[in-house]
């Protein structure tokens, strides 16, 4: 009961709503659906990360939260919004320090990026 209190009471949102969202949650009744947090579970984590990473100090601007169910989609999605920004390129050169999870290894040459590893 310590959360439903802490998300209603602290941060003013509704316990049913929460409680709705993490049963959700729980039963992975939103995957692949959507391809960011969900939405309550996302304001939540903002407000931590405000909390422990920027404290008192003003902040200007939102927190935006780009999690991912794990490391390997969160390597995927790096790569591919660094192409979609124009960072990077077919044909750039990376390097990626080992030992490194085998997946990270193989995005890079994909044919959807197609880059030079060292």
């Amino acid at each position: 009961m310590g959360a439903v209190s802490y998300v209603r009471d602290q941060l003013g949102l509704s316990a049913g709503d929460f409680l709705y969202e993490m049963c959700e949650a729980i039963l992975a009744c939103n995957y692949p659906v959507p391809d960011r947090m969900l939405k309550l579970s996302e304001f939540i984590v903002g407000q931590y990360l405000r909390r422990e990473m920027i404290g008192k100090y003003p902040l200007t601007g939102e927190i935006d939260i780009f999690a991912v169910e794990g490391g390997t989609a969160a390597m995927t999605y790096i790569v591919n919004t660094m192409r979609e920004n124009f960072l990077i390129k077919e044909g750039d050169t990376i390097a990626l320090g080992r030992p490194i999870f085998t997946p990270y290894i193989e995005i890079p040459t994909l044919n959807d990026y197609k880059l030079k590893v060292v």
